[in-house]
């Protein structure tokens, strides 16, 4: 397998996880709080995904975001807060309207769940600890 193939099936891979985790916290925290609405829901995962193809992007135009090669340690650290830098930056731009004049549209609002930093800290955490398993795993079949 050549490098440009590696780096883009763990690119991918580490993107999946990164998404579950995300999207497990924010549909979880909607339950919790008694928020049934089907759009809600569409909005937090919405967000969750446009943080997602903004890391594939990054990660296949910038390579050296993958250095290691392989889920390992600095990349189980790093790439949740990458990931998480993302979601700030998706939900910016879900929820900017140009002018402070003008709110955001009410459908809109479950996106700033993103922007409440327990949330973002909460994501990272779990996305480590998922990252740190995967790592622990796909180093025991290679064992």
């Amino acid at each position: 397998m050549s490098s440009t193939e590696s780096h883009t099936r763990l690119a991918l891979t580490c993107a999946g996880v990164l998404y579950g985790v995300a999207s497990a916290v924010g549909a979880g925290l909607l339950w919790t709080n008694g928020v049934r609405d089907v759009l809600s829901f569409m909005v937090v995962l919405g967000v969750a995904a446009s943080a997602t193809i903004l890391f594939i992007v990054a990660g296949l135009t910038v390579p050296n975001l993958f250095a290691v090669g392989r889920i390992a340690f600095p990349l189980n650290l790093t790439l949740p807060v990458v990931y998480v830098l993302l979601l700030v930056v998706s939900v910016l731009l879900w929820t900017s309207t140009g002018s402070a004049l003008v709110l955001v549209p009410e459908p809109l609002l479950p996106a700033r769940l993103w922007a409440v930093p327990k949330v973002l800290g909460m994501t990272a955490v779990l996305q480590c600890v998922m990252l740190s398993g995967l790592a622990a795993i796909s180093k025991g079949d290679k064992a």
